[in-house]
């Protein structure tokens, strides 16, 4: 009958190499993640976010991850595209801003910027993507529950009120 090993043993014993012991290997660690990768996604680590044309980025970028469906439901693809977009829409409206007050525009550089937002938009859809909004399944069996006990308090109260009517009769 085989002898049980702790754990220790037996994970040694499975880093056998032709009788030999070989190295403990290292432990893998998660990739640290850039700035750019944590958070929202609305963020963008070199750039002042209070300045206007970062506060409208931010803006711009959260309401179209939201149109998306939340940050968990897409995909880093389209995450990506969405910020570039957030990133041309905050530039042409800055270049929009210059034409009305009268400055001088690069009218090429705007309709480049233009249509390339046209085809981002094409690409990342420009419809809504309702949440679905599902109860886990511990919410789920605790509304059953309530409403299972709520409906044998309500029984309670009928044979209750049925026994207080016969005996007044």
């Amino acid at each position: 009958m085989p002898s049980l090993k702790s754990s220790d043993e037996a994970l040694f014993d499975r880093r056998l190499r032709n009788g030999k012991p070989v190295a403990k290997p290292r432990s893998i660690k998660r990739f640290a993640k850039t700035k750019i990768g944590k958070g929202d996604g609305a963020d963008l680590p070199t750039v002042d976010m209070r300045s206007m044309l970062g506060r409208r980025f931010r803006e711009v970028a959260i309401a179209l991850i939201g149109d998306a469906g939340g940050l968990d439901r897409i995909s880093a693809a389209k995450l990506s595209l969405i910020r570039r977009f957030a990133g041309a829409t905050a530039l042409a409206e800055q270049i929009e801003a210059r034409a009305v007050e009268g400055q001088q525009v690069d009218i090429t550089e705007y309709s480049l910027l233009t249509s390339s937002l046209v085809r981002i938009a094409r690409i990342i859809g420009t419809s809504r993507i309702p949440r679905e909004i599902v109860p886990s399944l511990d919410q789920y069996l605790a509304a059953i529950k309530s409403q299972e006990q709520e409906q044998a308090e309500n029984a309670e109260v009928v044979e209750i009120e049925q026994n207080a009517v016969e005996a007044s009769e």
